[in-house]
């Protein structure tokens, strides 16, 4: 975690990183669900 990285990755560009992390954001949710319905679905079956 170096501060030279973090702040090339705001000054390079910001608008892009924040697109990035919301679409990372959703995918983790869309992750998430998909794996609770998967467990779900498991112990359905037994």
């Amino acid at each position: 975690m170096s501060p030279s990285d973090g702040s090339l990755s705001k000054s390079d560009r910001s608008p892009p990183a924040t697109d990035e992390r919301a679409n990372m954001g959703k995918a983790d949710i869309v992750i998430a669900l998909v794996l609770r319905l998967t467990l779900y679905d498991e112990f359905a079956e037994d």
